[in-house]
């Protein structure tokens, strides 16, 4: 790297994709260009199934086991994009339901299809009575204009992520040498046991 030992400089984005190519042997700029520049996503099941590792991913509003969803899980589902604090918006993903029908950071919140809101715990309950893919007015008040927009209650896209370690054992030689070649500690360190 460019910048390694110099005193004053940071490290650059093009200082780690340097290092990235130098260790993956292949010129790693379009993959920083797709995931971390871009928006599309790292395929992380895919990645880590090459060495072995059982990556479980599922909405919060489903359960581990599956059966059906418990209200709090029901009003985990209902997204649109947008984070209060005291009825006012502190927070608007981009091209979320909530940004897309106009909602602005700083408008005060005060009802859910006609019913009032007076916390923003109320604000996920009122939400969550309607089915994901509705049209839901919300009313709220931007400086000293009183507002109504509709938005599309869409499914919450995150995800929660779990990660198992599968039996070396049951391996196949070019994953359990992947494996062994992730897990290598440095010259001088002992090695982490993979199970």
């Amino acid at each position: 790297m460019a910048s390694h030992g110099a005193r004053g400089l940071g490290i650059t984005q093009d200082d780690i994709v340097a290092a990235a190519t130098a260790e993956a042997g292949e010129d790693m700029a379009p993959w920083f260009a797709r995931h971390v520049d871009g928006t599309e996503e790292i395929p992380l099941t895919q990645l880590l199934a090459r060495i072995g590792v059982k990556v479980d991913a599922r909405a919060p509003w489903e359960h581990p086991g599956g059966g059906p969803p418990t209200l709090a899980e029901r009003r985990a589902r209902a997204w649109i994009g947008l984070g209060t604090a005291a009825l006012k918006v502190t927070d608007l993903a981009p091209d979320s339901p909530a940004a897309r029908a106009g909602l602005a950071l700083g408008d005060e919140l005060l009802a859910v299809a006609g019913r009032r809101v007076r916390t923003d715990a109320e604000l996920r309950h009122h939400l969550a009575d309607h089915p994901t893919g509705a049209d839901v007015a919300l009313t709220f008040f931007r400086g000293d204009r009183l507002e109504e927009r509709k938005v599309r209650l869409a499914d919450d896209p995150h995800r929660i992520y779990t990660f198992e370690l599968l039996p070396a054992d049951g391996l196949d030689p070019v994953t359990r040498g992947l494996r062994d070649a992730w897990l290598a500690a440095p010259a001088g360190l002992a090695a982490p046991r993979a199970p």
